[in-house]
């Protein structure tokens, strides 16, 4: 909409007067602007890129991000790599469901099966229960928790955050580790995907694959299996003496 007739020069005049107000009236010392993947909202984003590196800005990082495109369900079925419709027809035919979470505790369940599921992974949780409990007072309907479950149990779990209008962002998720051999999470995608469709959004953004630009094989090939598209998530960064 409007972001995309943005002018140059108007970009170029936010950017110099926020640099100029940080280095000056706040002593930063260096500046580092993390940029949304390259997919979203791609015209004023391309002209960002272009404004901050004629501005002296370097690239400090290049990550990879993927996301699937929100269509329709026959196109995700035809999307997903073969082994991983093999996986999804396996655990369909187990009678799972898929729940929002309503309740605190459920809400905690969730985030414990995806803490366990990073944990059993070597990664860590990067916000405690608590804060992403309050962060979810904070912008109500707009943080998501919901669960793929067989009877009582949590199979895989997702927190979810509604960016905008058009993308929902996959925030977190994970499988419990004790059913990590059904590929639960495939079957939740299927969920998310179907959920986000009802729901008018364009972009289903599974995250970054990388850490420090350098890219998890596995992670990588899991989320191209599920029929993502990837992109670049450049972080740009400029030094107080770079900008005298």
């Amino acid at each position: 909409s409007g972001l995309k007739s943005l002018s140059f020069a108007e970009i170029v005049l936010f950017i110099d007067t926020v640099s100029h107000f940080l280095f000056n009236t706040r002593k930063a010392t260096t500046l580092s602007w993390r940029t949304p993947p390259l997919y979203y909202h791609a015209m004023l984003n391309h002209k960002v890129h272009n404004v901050l590196f004629r501005s002296g800005w370097k690239i400090a990082t290049s990550d990879l991000n993927f996301h699937l495109p929100v269509t329709d369900y026959s196109t995700f079925r035809t999307q997903l790599a073969g082994s991983k419709r093999k996986e999804l027809n396996k655990i369909t035919r187990s009678e799972t469901r898929f729940e929002v979470a309503t309740s605190r505790d459920a809400m905690r369940e969730i985030y414990d099966v995806i803490k366990a599921n990073r944990q059993a992974q070597g990664y860590p949780m990067t916000m405690s229960a608590e804060a992403l409990l309050a962060l979810k007072d904070a912008i109500k309907d707009d943080l998501i928790f919901t669960a793929l479950k067989r009877d009582t149990t949590t199979l895989a779990g997702a927190i979810l955050m509604n960016i905008d209008e058009t993308t929902r962002y996959v925030f977190y998720w994970g499988e419990h580790p004790d059913f990590r051999h059904e590929s639960p999470v495939v079957k939740l995608c299927e969920h998310l995907y179907l959920d986000a469709v009802a729901q008018g959004y364009r972009h289903l953004d599974i995250g970054i694959s990388t850490v420090n630009s350098v890219p998890n094989e596995g992670l990588v090939n899991f989320k191209v299996g599920i029929g993502c598209e990837i992109s670049q998530k450049l972080t740009f960064t400029l030094s107080a003496q770079d900008n005298i």
